[in-house]
């Protein structure tokens, strides 16, 4: 390591200088430094963002997108309530108790613009750990998934909160998929125990009078406090750092100059968050610096339910710009219906023709002849392409999609060793080792799709496993 000495105007400085040999080892395109004075806080950074991004996907979960554009409007809203409802004033603390749902960024910018201070909370917090929290950061009011409230109901008398919203899990779903999920939450699963909270009105009520109401400006800086992000409390009870705006600039910047280096101009980055965001780790790394990225967000709300993590991996990997011929898999896996009747000639010539080709055993030895798709049909598919609202895949996905006829048929499992046998390169570009086809799933209770079962094992670990592909 070297050492120098440090001169100004001829004059020496006492004492020695560490040269920075590590930036000779930075990748090129990376930054020596970066410049927190960019922005005065973090609401101006996502406000950025957000004009620079609008229409671009942002977020999404469960099946549904919100984009930056949506995103703003809703946290706008939030905002409005939380200020001239609910009458939170700058610097006044709210705890978020949500797992990876899409409140979660909407009340991230909605407490920003109204000036207030974020306090992470661990949504399996024990009633005891809820106390600590609400009580030693001051907090006056709350957001909680409705899965938890009854932890909430336990100990609100011996807490300060002027202001409860209670949200479910479906809240900002598009109907009628909203009322389902919650229905199904509430009354089929029996996730929602029961609860008492006096005064809390839901998170739905809150958005519509926020709509009616005018936001004032909050001027926020560098050293206002953005969240309380309490430790783990393992050597001892849970203790609250103090993050300000600054600081969590920094650490954006800091990540975007590492990530931004390895990124091609214009490439969608898809970011898969599955950590949960009331972790400093995902909040920084997979919300906030996604965000400045422009990226889109995949929110997992119960990465232990493995299975719909596999399938929202297999669908964020669809969004993906797709190499040539990479939409033969999703093509193929749309055939899943009554393929003979309908012929698979037929069906890949639609594909074909929105510029996604078909292996030749799709193609060939059929007896299903006859036309292909209308052209006013093939010329919307392709043009969703050319804008980017959908990638060859998707397009061969919808193409395929109307030869459907009844849901399974007497083709749908020669089909489906068709589109296993023609996935196994791509299952093995990830590290898992194709194994034989199990054949036609009961049909998904929301979509009405076939899911392909494939059955694999890991490279890496020698486990099997059963992978549910459903078309959407």
């Amino acid at each position: 390591m070297t050492l120098t000495a440090a001169t100004t105007a001829g004059a020496t400085t006492r004492g020695p200088v560490l040269e920075k040999i590590w930036l000779q080892h930075y990748p090129a395109g990376v930054p020596a430094e970066i410049n927190p004075s960019e922005y005065r806080s973090l609401r101006e950074l996502i406000e950025q963002s957000i004009a620079t991004h609008r229409d671009r996907p942002c977020f999404t979960c469960m099946g549904h997108t919100l984009t930056y554009g949506d995103i703003d409007v809703l946290a706008g809203r939030f905002a409005a309530y939380l200020q001239q409802v609910a009458r939170l004033r700058k610097g006044d603390r709210i705890a978020l108790m949500l797992p990876n749902v899409l409140q979660y960024p909407v009340a991230i910018l909605g407490a920003f613009r109204a000036g207030l201070t974020i306090v992470n909370t661990n949504p399996m917090y024990t009633p005891r750990e809820l106390q600590h929290q609400l009580h030693d950061s001051g907090a006056r009011a709350i957001l909680i998934l409705e899965n938890f409230a009854h932890t909430l109901a336990e100990v609100q008398h011996d807490v300060h909160l002027d202001t409860v919203i209670v949200t479910g899990v479906g809240d900002l779903l598009a109907f009628p998929k909203s009322m389902l999920v919650n229905f199904v939450l509430r009354h089929v699963k029996k996730q929602v125990p029961e609860y008492s909270l006096p005064g809390a009105v839901s998170l739905i009520e809150a958005l519509s009078k926020g709509r009616y109401e005018n936001l004032e400006r909050v001027e926020l800086g560098h050293e206002d406090i953005a969240f309380l992000q309490y430790t783990g409390g393992t050597t001892g009870v849970s203790k609250g750092a103090v993050l300000t705006h600054r600081n969590l600039i920094a650490n954006v910047l800091q990540s975007e100059a590492w990530i931004r280096a390895e990124l091609k101009p214009d490439e969608p980055l898809i970011a898969i968050t599955a950590l949960p965001l009331y972790h400093i780790f995902a909040l920084t790394a997979n919300s906030l610096t996604m965000i400045k990225l422009g990226a889109h967000n995949i929110l997992i709300p119960n990465p232990r339910d493995f299975a719909a993590f596999v399938k929202e991996l297999a669908q964020a990997a669809c969004r993906q710009p797709r190499r040539k011929g990479a939409g033969q898999f999703d093509a193929a896996v749309a055939c899943g219906g009554d393929g003979r009747r309908h012929g698979r000639r037929r069906v890949g010539e639609a594909a074909h023709q929105v510029q996604c080709p078909l292996p030749p055993a799709f193609v060939e030895g059929d007896e299903g002849d006859g036309p292909s798709l209308p052209p006013r049909q093939i010329e919307a598919l392709r043009a969703d392409v050319v804008r980017g609202e959908a990638t060859h895949g998707e397009a061969a996905f919808a193409a395929a999609r109307r030869f459907r006829g009844g849901e399974g048929g007497r083709g749908a499992r020669g089909l489906q060793r068709v589109a296993q046998r023609h996935a196994a390169g791509e299952l093995r570009e990830r590290g898992v080792e194709p194994g034989h086809h199990v054949g036609a799933a009961e049909a998904d209770p929301v979509s009405g799709q076939h899911p392909v079962e494939i059955r694999h094992r890991s490279h890496a670990h020698g486990s099997h496993a059963i992978s549910r592909v459903t078309p959407q």
